[in-house]
This record gives C-alpha cells, structure tokens and sequence, in this order.
C-alpha cells in the first residue's frame, strides 16, 4: 500500500523543495529583512572579531584538515559557534491514508501528498516561530532555547562586552523623550564609530510602547500619526517615527511569554551593511555533507511492517549581531 512513498516525490530533495515553498508563520523580524541569509559548508562558524566588528570565517569541507588560523593581532579574537540544530518529527500513517485513496487510482500520489504536506506545513510553522524567536534573540544579544531561560549563546559575553543601557523615566513630564531618544542617538553614534548609518529603530514592549505613546511629550504627534490613513495603512512596514527615531510595538509571543520584555526596548542602527547574519549550516545527511546549507530540510522513513511514514523537518541557523555594541536596550 506505502509503495507510494517510494516515489521520487517523496525524496529528500523533493520533500526539502516542496517545504520551501510552503506558508510560514508571519514574523516581524523576517519582513524587515535585516538578516543576511549565509550558508555554510560545515556545522560550525567561525566568528572573527576586529577592532567592533564581527565577521565570518571561511568555512572548510569537514574532516579536510584545513581551519582557521588563530589571528596573532591581540586586538582580534576568535571564536567558534556551533549552529543552533532544530529539529521535529511526525508521522503519517497507513489508516489515515486508506481513507483518502482509491485501490488503481491515478492520483494517489497527489493525494497523499496533500497530507503529507498539510503536516510539513505545520511542523514548519513551529521551526519557523522558534527562528523568529532566535532573531529576536540575535537582536537582544542574547539567544535562548525554547525554554525561555537557557542561554545557547550570549555575544557579549563570549566577546568581553558590555552590554549598553538607558534608563527612561516615564513619569509625567518628568523628561521630555525627545532628550530621552537624543541621548540613545548619541549612544548608538559612539558605538559605531566611524560607521555610517541611515536610522535607528526601536522594538518596545508593551509596557514600555504604552508608556511612550502616552507620554506628554510624544502623545500629540503619535494621535497625528494615527489620524494620517496612509501612515496606519503602512504601520506594519514603517512604524511610527519620532525624535530620529522609528519606533514600533514588536508583537510576538509563545504561552503568554513576550519575546521581548514588556518593560523594555530594543534599538539597533538602521542601514549599516551585514549588521545582522542568519547563517545555515546543512543537515546531518549522507546526501548534505559538505554542501551548502539551506533553511529548511524534509525527509521521509517507512514505519516498520509499513504501519505508515515518519516526516521530519529540521533546520540548522545561527544568527548573530555583527556589532554587538550597538544593541542598546531601554528600560
């Protein structure tokens, strides 16, 4: 009856083809587009820091003997970081297929795989949500596990830096924000350097979006904004600028739990080149050693006594903040 999936559209280069074309689940950060998609030939990257910058090592074909060479420039260092593996399996089984196919049909194939790719689809989502969720992290710094609280790596740490902060006052006219955004501008400035860049955009919580919109200081030109139909139809690609500053809500979640705090905000600079890496190593297949990694990978096993398929899809990202020291988070 499984003979089906013996088929060439059930390989794993036609599984992997197929997923990619399927929906994902809407992420703010991965429609901004700020992440340089990179892929890589081997499971770890290596991450070269000189003078503020981090930049990616040439990779070498595993098991080759070739690595990178330890800079001598005490004022650059070295470091390796292992891509983050993400993967989730489910399963079809033979039942569920028996009541979608007729014995002799022709389009059995198409069938089944409608199914089949119904169940990718949402086993897809789920990596997805989680890599929207570790490009927040990249934004943060920081980049945690599902958990919530397990650190898989920490930039500024593994590079000595100090994390930069801004303590904003929301008492009623207690500051003025345009003081408040002035300071976090001259923040951002002195941690680029000589680096140009064209803007710098905020990522708040909701605490924080409510207290800032509601401030004296800033509540008359965010009810113009609003007031602007073409400014509330483009809300969800521009956000609302004030002060030099592009300033959004950042919605996203899992089990009540924010991706961001809700009494912070994020602020990274806007127009700087490679700021940010989404770095793809290949999967652990016979058929992907030593090639290229892409964002996504399916593949499909019979069940013992043919009871069925097992799907898995997997992914194996890395993202990480080029300039660490311009990650400024407001409090």
């Amino acid at each position: 009856m499984l003979d089906v999936f013996n088929t060439d559209a059930y390989s794993t280069i036609s599984l992997t083809n197929a997923i990619q074309t399927l929906p994902y689940v809407p992420s703010r950060m991965s429609q901004l587009g700020i992440f340089k998609v990179t892929p890589i030939k081997t499971t770890v990257a290596a991450i070269e820091r000189k003078g503020k910058k981090l930049g990616l090592v040439p990779a070498q074909v595993r098991g080759s003997g070739t690595a990178a060479t330890s800079p001598r420039d005490p004022k650059r260092i070295l470091r390796h970081l292992e891509c983050v593996h993400l993967p989730i399996n489910d399963e079809v089984l033979a039942d569920e297929v028996q009541n979608i196919r007729a014995f002799g049909s022709e389009d059995t194939t198409e069938t089944v795989a409608d199914l089949i790719n119904s169940r990718l689809e949402t086993m897809k989502q789920s990596i997805e949500l989680t890599k929207e969720y570790h490009r927040v992290g990249a934004l943060q710094g920081v980049v945690l596990d599902a958990d919530g609280s397990t650190e898989l790596y920490d930039l500024f740490d593994m590079f000595g830096i100090t994390e930069t902060t801004h303590n904003f006052d929301f008492t009623l006219n207690a500051q003025d924000m345009k003081v408040q955004s002035q300071a976090i501008i001259r923040l951002m400035d002195t941690a680029l350097g000589g680096i140009p860049r064209t803007g710098i955009r905020a990522m708040c919580g909701d605490n924080f979006w409510d207290a800032f919109i509601s401030h004296a200081s800033v509540q008359g030109a965010f009810e113009r904004f609003q007031d602007n139909q073409f400014a509330r139809e483009q809300q969800n690609r521009g956000g609302f600028d004030a002060f030099g500053i592009t300033w959004e809500n950042y919605r996203g979640e899992v089990g009540g739990t924010p991706f961001i705090p809700t009494g912070e905000c994020r602020f990274y600079p806007v127009g700087v080149p490679n700021l940010f890496q989404e770095i793809y190593a290949p999967a652990p297949f016979m058929e992907t050693v030593n090639t290229l990694g892409k964002p996504w990978y399916a593949k499909q096993k019979v069940l013992d006594m043919d009871l069925g398929v097992m799907l898995h899809v997997e992914s194996n990202p890395l993202f990480i903040c080029s300039y660490p020291e311009t990650l400024i988070k407001g409090y």
